[in-house]
């Protein structure tokens, strides 16, 4: 019977060293994510990429839980466990693609600006007409306009 249990508690023991094992395995998954997120943030800084919500606040890493999340940009939903960036004071979210892309700009190479439509302009890509309120970019010097979709046209040809 001693030895019963001196089996019993040796294998408790190996129980709680392989869960110790694996909670230090997910700490060095998740340190190896956010090393890789820095890099990408300290990269998109350096090619002036999108780091920002609307309301200018910096958008922080987090995971995607299923079905709850979307690409504010791309409209796109982004799968469970995948890596995307928000604002909770915003609620802004993007995904990955859309973070890192370069920022937008018209043929003079003017950076684009995000705008709000005051309506009447119409895509220079697409030629589609936007309506007060909606979501687009811009360039004041040329007087170049760009909505949304124009913008988050897939960057290669599987999406």
């Amino acid at each position: 019977e001693e030895l019963v249990k001196e089996r019993d508690a040796a294998k408790q023991h190996a129980e709680v060293l392989e869960k110790e094992r694996n909670v230090a395995k997910q700490r060095a998954e998740v340190l190896e994510q956010e090393r890789d997120a820095a890099k990408k943030r300290a990269e998109a800084m350096e090619a002036g990429m999108q780091l920002s919500c609307k309301g200018s606040h910096i958008l922080q890493p987090f995971r995607a839980l299923a079905g709850k999340c979307w690409c504010s940009l791309c409209k796109r939903t982004q799968p469970e466990d995948t890596q995307t960036y928000g604002c909770r004071v915003c609620n802004y979210d993007l995904c990955e693609r859309c973070m890192f892309m370069p920022k937008p700009s018209c043929p003079d190479k003017h950076t684009l600006q995000h705008r709000t439509s005051s309506g009447g302009s119409s895509c220079d890509i697409c030629e589609c007409k936007q309506a007060k309120g909606t979501q687009m970019y811009g360039c004041g010097i040329c007087n170049y306009v760009v909505c949304e979709r124009c913008i988050c046209m897939p960057m290669d040809s599987d999406e």
